[in-house]
């Protein structure tokens, strides 16, 4: 099961990147085991955890917005392929480089119906909330966006929701349609409830794509 569980993009992920990125999934708890609806329509989803390598994203004193997003990643990876997915990560770690241009090419060489960036946000000053990016231009995105946002929302109600915003200038979410960007908090301001949530982040991510796949029927 595991063997499927990351199906690196063939001609660019090492044997090494793929061991990596089995053990990342095993390492993840399972606390409370999560439900897992599946769907008759299976798919090829692309999961992107933002930064790795030399970038660690946004830091919070001890927390790295590379790591976290990795282990959300991971956990939802691990749900969608329970699911019946077909699915594709683009990074297995935080220690090997991974440039825009990589990143780019691993994306469109798999080929697949659906990307999900995971982010966790930041601001100079105190901000908090939950929000969705998309690109108008990519048929499906803005839909998306909406079902995983709601489903967030649902998860976490006495959060600040502030909702799908279009943002068509970031890379990522020019590669395919659709595309989104997940922004799971704040690091600064949220950083302990990201590192303390990971498995229930993932699961609500999971079932708002899971609905949107439904909805496509």
């Amino acid at each position: 099961m595991i063997d499927k569980v990351i199906k690196l993009l063939v001609g660019l992920f090492s044997n090494k990147v793929a061991e990596q990125a089995k053990e990342k999934v095993e390492e993840q708890p399972s606390l409370n085991k999560p439900k897992i609806r599946t769907t008759d329509r299976k798919i090829s989803i692309v999961i992107d955890p933002g930064h790795g390598g030399s970038d660690p994203g946004a830091i919070s004193g001890d927390l790295k917005e590379a790591q976290l997003v990795l282990e959300i990643s991971a956990c939802l990876v691990k749900m969608l392929d329970q699911a019946g997915h077909n699915v594709h990560i683009t990074r297995a770690d935080n220690h090997n480089p991974l440039s825009r241009n990589e990143r780019i090419k691993r994306i469109k060489a798999a080929k697949a119906n659906i990307l999900v960036s995971i982010h966790a946000n930041s601001y100079h000053k105190p901000a908090y909330g939950i929000e969705t990016l998309y690109n108008s231009t990519k048929r499906g995105s803005k839909g998306l966006a909406s079902y995983i946002q709601k489903s967030m929302m649902g998860s976490f109600s006495s959060h600040k929701d502030r909702g799908i915003k279009e943002r068509n200038r970031l890379y990522v979410l020019k590669t395919m349609s659709p595309a989104v960007l997940v922004e799971v908090e704040f690091i600064n301001t949220a950083g302990d409830f990201i590192k303390d949530n990971t498995e229930k982040i993932a699961e609500a991510v999971f079932h708002g794509i899971q609905n949107y796949i439904e909805k496509k029927k």
